[in-house]
């Protein structure tokens, strides 16, 4: 049944209200970054009323293509869905409209789902492009290759899933990677706790695939895009943890530090680098804390240099002992260690850091001439939340400069400041 009380003409003038409406009003218009992309959401959605009103039919190409501009334009399905709804209010009202608003609602409802797809797509392209651009930086070593192997069953997969329409290829694992991460974990007997926590990965990887299935077989699209974010995570989470045990075995001689078995200053950068990626798309922050034993050279000159030695054995196994196998610890330099936490909250990491010190100032290290030793340390904190690579060593200077508050407020405690 057609729209009888909607005319073509009038929807430049029920435009022209919606925008401006929205500019006064200003909480919508709080969902754009500037004008321009709330006029092109604004003529987008009355468009597709216009196409209708002319064809008195669905257009789902249009609506699909419509949802593939609005990814690519960067703006949010959850701003779509507002102004669909503040749209079908104003037409409601513009139109003095009772009979027909079901058959509105209906329309909007179609164009949305389809809409919806086209996100999706564009996004899963979006997220195979960054990886294969992700690819093409690493060596082609027996371990990277497996990122390789990883990236190439996704490509067919999704290309199966294009050109077939179904999603059964989704189903099939990757049984070529479990089966080469199987072989290097029995390979790699040194990291076979880091291939165990990528097999891990994977099986969760794997899961959220067969959850999209499961999504796509509903065309629920808003739920299948929300996914690809998560597999998008735990892939980067995958080819960094491979990368990071590419790093450890090339610098096999160097890796830890032989005193204090806490990692070589020389691995920081690196792993670093591979954490920023993991922060980028999760959105999540990256701890990073400079951590120093107090009086640590009257230590050494009241006990010994060997004293000190099992005092900062002792003080590194306590802190292993707070981390979890995703965090880092590094000798820095002397009685400093540089401390890496990935996807923790500011709040958490404090906690984290003050059961450390705490069980630090608890211990006490019997000395070799069978002297008994107690120290006790200060941790500068700093939460990373805009990550950029090239400023790996602002990030230490902040967290260096929170030692030195802490240290200057009386040493033996945790020293942050929270971001705005």
């Amino acid at each position: 049944m057609p729209l009888n009380k909607i005319n073509i003409e009038s929807l430049s003038s029920l435009q022209s209200l919606c925008i401006d409406d929205i500019l006064r009003n200003g909480f919508l218009f709080t969902l754009f970054d500037n004008q321009d992309e709330l006029e092109f959401c604004v003529k987008t959605e009355l468009d597709i009323l216009k196409n209708f009103l002319i064809s008195s039919s669905y257009d789902t190409k249009q609506y699909i293509s419509s949802g593939k501009r609005y990814f690519q334009a960067g703006i949010s399905l959850a701003t779509i869905d507002e102004i669909v709804n503040f749209l079908l209010n104003k037409i409601v009202e513009f139109y003095c409209m009772t009979q027909d608003l079901q058959q509105i609602v209906e329309l909007y409802e179609v164009s949305l789902d389809f809409q919806t797809q086209g996100y999706f797509y564009s996004s899963f392209d979006y997220f195979l492009d960054r990886l294969r651009k992700r690819n093409k930086q690493h060596d082609d070593t027996n371990l990277q290759s497996l990122f390789t192997l990883h990236l190439s069953w996704l490509e067919n997969m999704y290309m199966e899933v294009q050109r077939t329409g179904l999603y059964d290829a989704m189903l099939v694992r990757n049984t070529p990677f479990t089966d080469k991460l199987t072989l290097y974990k029995k390979q790699y007997q040194k990291f076979s706790d880091d291939f165990e926590q990528l097999l891990t990965l994977y099986a969760r990887f794997y899961k959220q695939i067969l959850i999209l299935h499961y999504m796509l077989e509903r065309e629920n699209y808003t739920r299948a895009y929300e996914l690809v974010q998560s597999i998008e995570l735990l892939t980067v989470e995958i080819e960094s943890s491979l990368s990071i045990i590419n790093v450890l075995e090339i610098e096999h001689e160097n890796r830890y530090d032989a005193l204090t078995n806490a990692l070589s200053r020389r691995l920081m950068l690196p792993i670093f680098e591979k954490e920023m990626d993991i922060v980028q798309i999760s959105g999540k922050s990256l701890i990073v804390a400079m951590l120093d034993i107090d009086d640590f050279k009257v230590v050494n000159d009241t006990y010994g240099h060997l004293c000190g030695d099992e005092v900062l054995k002792r003080v590194v196994k306590v802190c292993k002992k707070h981390l979890r196998s995703t965090d880092y610890i590094f000798r820095y330099g002397g009685e400093e260690f540089v401390i890496l936490l990935n996807a923790v909250n500011l709040s958490i990491s404090v906690d984290i850091f003050e059961a450390m010190r705490k069980k630090i100032a608890n211990c006490v290290v019997t000395c070799r001439d069978g002297n008994r030793v107690s120290v006790t340390v200060s941790i500068g904190v700093h939460q990373i939340l805009s990550p950029d690579k090239n400023d790996f060593l602002s990030f230490i200077e902040k967290a260096d400069k929170n030692l030195y508050k802490a240290k200057a407020n009386g040493k033996n405690m945790v020293f942050f400041e929270k971001l705005e």
